[in-house]
């Protein structure tokens, strides 16, 4: 199935081994981002950096969405969405959190997804003959399940985008677009920086996280890449939709060796 990937939060992280994973097997990204310097470093340094294109946009800005769907090209189509973008920080208590925070992680983490989403409908695959069409892949959090101290706007946005995911695949799947969603762990991107620097009274979890880095237990971006390669090209749409994946609750050894 032909088309382009796109990848929101593509500068680093999962979103950058994402981009990467992909273009090394000659499928082509957009890959979003606020910095271009962080971009263009995934560009540069994918096994194929002419089939990455880099846009500046901040995916909870609405207007920005003009400018990811003018990256297209005339009559190009979106094989995948993959909704990565998301923002933890500032951590620490409800009782504190100002309104211009409370803003931020709902416009990043859930408002930006939904209305990008809306703009790219129209240019999403249709299904084609074998019964696959494009694909919306959100990347999720245990947080959106599990509630943490210290992690309150988050939790509630992740838990808002879960439900995003349940409600959009309902409405798109007799469209042909399947939505699906993943939790890939605790990963060892620079949102695990942020957490490990924390202190407990913020974040009373802090020395959990710590441990998780210390004894090597966190999960490799280029693995859950992988998985997510895996996941968009080798299911089905209703094994893809109806619920959420988690990495760690898969058999690695059906998807680690993936191509």
């Amino acid at each position: 199935m032909s088309g382009v990937s796109i990848i929101t939060g593509g500068g680093s992280g999962i979103g950058a081994a994402i981009a990467k994973r992909l273009v090394s097997r000659s499928q082509p990204c957009i890959i979003i981002g606020r910095r271009l310097n962080k971009l263009e470093e995934t560009k540069n340094a994918s096994a194929n950096p002419s089939l990455i294109r880099t846009v500046v946009a901040d995916v909870s800005n609405l207007d920005d969405h003009d400018i990811i769907v003018n990256s297209l090209k005339e009559g190009e189509k979106v094989k995948a969405l993959i909704q990565n973008a998301g923002v933890l920080d500032p951590i620490g208590s409800l009782t504190k959190v100002t309104p211009e925070q409370w803003k931020n992680h709902m416009n990043i983490n859930l408002d930006g997804p939904l209305f990008l989403t809306q703009k790219l409908i129209p240019h999403l695959l249709p299904r084609n003959e074998e019964g696959k069409g494009g694909r919306i892949l959100h990347i999720s959090s245990g947080a959106a399940h599990n509630p943490y101290r210290g992690w309150g706007a988050y939790c509630t946005s992740k838990a808002a985008f879960h439900m995003l995911y349940k409600s959009l695949s309902k409405e798109l799947s007799p469209k042909g677009i399947s939505v699906g969603s993943v939790r890939p762990g605790v990963v060892d991107t620079p949102m695990q920086d942020l957490i490990r620097d924390q202190n407990d009274s913020d974040f009373p979890d802090v020395g959990r996280f710590q441990q998780l880095k210390q004894s090597g237990n966190l999960i490799d971006p280029d693995d859950v890449a992988t998985f997510i390669d895996w996941l968009l090209n080798e299911t089905d749409d209703v094994e893809f939709s109806e619920e959420e994946w988690d990495i760690r609750n898969v058999d690695r050894e059906k998807w680690i060796n993936y191509l």
